[in-house]
């Protein structure tokens, strides 16, 4: 990850249909109030959705450690990891969590309009099929639940241990470490 994605952007959602996606903003930035971690969101230009990122300062423990090491419940799963500053050519580096709201059941604003003008309208298939879209406030939600983990850190390994006893965590290693 490159300080690129720290930049302002400003889509085109012009073929995208009518939705909230209309009137949000493309990228946002903010520092979360409760941990002191720097938040940010950005739509991809390819499928419409929201990617949200959580910035870890060089001395939080999580900075070096494999992704696949990060105890971190995110709303869909960690799905891109990379160093960057918050602007270009500044100090220190922060290590950026992200997690994007492309998957099955979440509505990617900027592809249905392409799949419809393909598709029969016996084909096109209804709001419930093509997911829920996650607005910028969901995104933002999950981004200081991600801060509060990685901010708690005693209490979150404590709740994680009760998860794991109780059958309801089981590590990507299927470990219960």
């Amino acid at each position: 990850m490159t300080a690129e994605p720290m930049i302002a952007l400003t889509l085109d959602k012009s073929e995208w249909g009518d939705g909230p996606w209309q009137s949000e903003p493309d990228s946002e930035f903010w520092i979360d109030m409760a941990s002191g971690f720097p938040g940010f969101a950005r739509r991809s230009e390819a499928f419409g959705c929201w990617c949200g990122y959580l910035g870890l300062p060089p001395k939080h423990p999580w900075f070096s450690l494999a992704v696949e090491h990060i105890p971190l419940l995110a709303p869909n799963e960690i799905s891109a990891s990379g160093y960057a500053p918050i602007e270009r050519g500044t100090k220190p580096v922060y290590r950026w969590l992200g997690f994007h709201c492309g998957h099955a059941g979440d509505y990617t604003p900027a592809i249905w309009p392409t799949l419809d003008h393909f598709l029969s309208p016996s084909l096109r298939l209804d709001a419930e099929v093509r997911g829920e879209y996650r607005d910028l406030e969901w995104v933002k939600s999950g981004v200081t639940i991600m801060a509060l983990q990685a901010h708690h850190l005693d209490e979150w390994q404590e709740i994680r241990h009760r998860l794991i006893v109780a059958g309801l965590w089981i590590d990507v290693e299927g470990t219960h470490g």
